[in-house]
């Protein structure tokens, strides 16, 4: 599914997500689920779908107790937000 979405294949990627249950896997893998369908949202400019994905990989990744993937998760919604504004 990550590599449907690096290769531009975003609805087959979005297809696949569709179709997982995300409640039956590890927090971590909840996280980077999140993650990707952020970059999905993002790539197609749908900015409700980027916050509440970001939103889940947030506290997925809270619920993981890996301190760096919650930096990841930091990092990804301050660049969402700034790509809202002109300035960071």
């Amino acid at each position: 599914m990550r590599r449907l979405a690096f290769i531009g294949r975003l609805d087959d990627a979005e297809r696949a997500f569709a179709a997982l249950d995300a409640d039956v896997l590890p927090p971590v893998a909840q996280a980077v689920q999140a993650l990707i369908e952020a970059g999905i949202a993002m790539r197609r400019l749908r900015t409700g779908p980027v916050r509440e994905a970001l939103e889940s990989a947030s506290q997925a990744a809270m619920r993981s107790g890996i301190e760096s993937l919650a930096v990841e998760v930091r990092q990804a919604k301050r660049t969402s937000s700034c790509s809202k504004r002109s300035k960071c």
